[in-house]
């Protein structure tokens, strides 16, 4: 109830009965919960990943990134990073993650 563990079926069902609902209908959002959560989305690569953290802050553009890194990134190694086509240093992978919000 706490909401640290997914609940087990016959949890759910008893506390859908004791409130009046029917636990038939709740099965088909507990089933699909319960296999979003066996199968969590991972990354299929590094540049995925990034991608990700791209879009998620917001799509900034690769000149805005180097501005935002104090220059410590170039455009080009941004958009390489970001395309999957250079992998680069880890210091410049850390320092994209840490402007994107990583």
């Amino acid at each position: 109830m706490t909401g640290e563990r997914f609940p087990a079926w016959k949890n759910v069902a008893a506390i859908a009965r004791a409130c009046g609902a029917d636990p038939d209908v709740l099965r088909r959002v507990w089933e699909a919960s319960a296999a979003r959560r066996d199968c969590p989305p991972r990354p299929a690569s590094l540049a995925s990943a990034l991608r990700f953290l791209h879009q998620r802050a917001g799509c900034p553009t690769p000149w805005a990134i180097t501005i935002t890194s104090g220059h410590s990134l170039d455009q080009d190694c941004v958009t390489a990073l970001l395309d999957g086509t250079a992998t680069g240093p880890w210091e410049d992978v850390e320092r994209l993650i840490q402007v994107l919000d990583g």
